[in-house]
Formats: C-alpha cells, structure tokens, sequence
C-alpha cells in the first residue's frame, strides 16, 4: 500500500511540473492539453489506488470459488 501511495506522488509531482512549465508557453489553447492529460491521469491513478483494497479482497474471494 505505501508504494502506491508514492505512485500518487510521483504523479502529482509531474502535472504539477507540467502544469508549472507550460505556464510559460504563450500558445496556451494548443498546449493547455498536456496539462488536462496529466490532470486527467492524476486523477484516474487517485481512483485506482483509493479502490485497490476492495478490488484485491473481490480478487481473493474470486480465486477462492
């Protein structure tokens, strides 16, 4: 569980240095996109990692029948 909460981390830490060096960037409307992708993923890994507990005790009454 602790590698997955650094996982989490290790994400935020990259939108936020995407988000911080495309700030710079005049074209905005163009490049505001990786900024959304890296949100997007932020978010997506959050969600897994919040459901990973559930998901490994279906996983185990799964393989028990």
């Amino acid at each position: 569980m602790f590698s997955l909460g650094v996982f989490g981390t290790i994400t935020s830490c990259i939108q936020v240095y995407y988000a911080t060096v495309l700030h710079r960037i005049v074209s905005l409307t163009w490049d505001y996109v990786q900024i959304l992708v890296r949100a997007d993923l932020e978010a997506i890994v959050a969600l897994i990692m919040a459901c990973s507990p559930s998901i490994g005790v279906l996983l185990r009454i799964a393989s028990e029948n």
